[in-house]
């Protein structure tokens, strides 16, 4: 499987230029194979789903957020380990609930270690740390306090969205046929690759 993906890998960089190669790979990797199965195999899953309000323990809200702060931590310091190896590697010592919880957690966890790295080491780790310090340069702390500060309120804001809009925007979306969105995403992405070989 290495060997196959490195030859095919060094084959698209070499035909196409970066982007391009980057849309054409994640496109028929990923996109379009799962898009092709919920045509085939439309799932009714979510007009069966309801809302409910889930309970936990104050142990289990302790237990799924220092998971998750310690489990991003480790992702941020280790390389080439992220937080969905590490929720992988512990899923079976951790119940549902709490599973759901330490992911959120890790996840947002570790993109805050990933710009401290940034910030004390010069080391990016994630995506968004690298694109922060292609554009400006030399990541200081002014530039680490607006990051935390940015990450804090669009989370805080994004959350308050989820928890007023879920109702609403979960009823429209079950009104939604989604084989033919899924054609029409497929179509999309389709012609997007026709014009990106052009």
């Amino acid at each position: 499987i290495f060997l196959l993906s490195g030859i095919f890998g060094f084959f698209a960089f070499n035909f196409l230029d970066f982007n391009k190669a980057v849309l054409a790979m994640f496109s028929g990797f990923f996109a379009l194979p799962n898009i092709i199965i919920n045509i085939l195999f439309p799932s009714e899953i979510l007009k069966k789903q309801e809302n409910v309000e889930i309970e936990m323990s104050k142990k289990d809200i302790i237990k799924g957020i220092l998971f998750g702060v310690f489990g991003g931590m480790i992702s941020g310091l280790l390389p080439s380990l992220g937080p969905s190896q590490i929720l992988l590697t512990f899923q079976n010592f951790l119940n549902d609930k709490v599973f759901i919880l330490a992911s959120s957690s890790m996840f947002f966890s570790n993109e805050i270690f990933s710009i401290s790295n940034s910030y004390t080491i010069g080391n990016p780790r994630t995506g968004l740390t690298v694109y922060l310090t292609q554009k400006f340069g030399k990541f200081d702390f002014e530039d680490f306090l607006i990051s935390l500060i940015s990450i804090l309120f669009s989370s805080s804001l994004g959350l308050i969205f989820s928890i007023t809009l879920f109702s609403k925007v979960f009823n429209f979306v079950k009104r939604i046929n989604y084989r033919i969105l899924n054609i029409l995403v497929l179509l999309i992405i389709i012609l997007s690759l026709i014009h990106i070989s052009e």
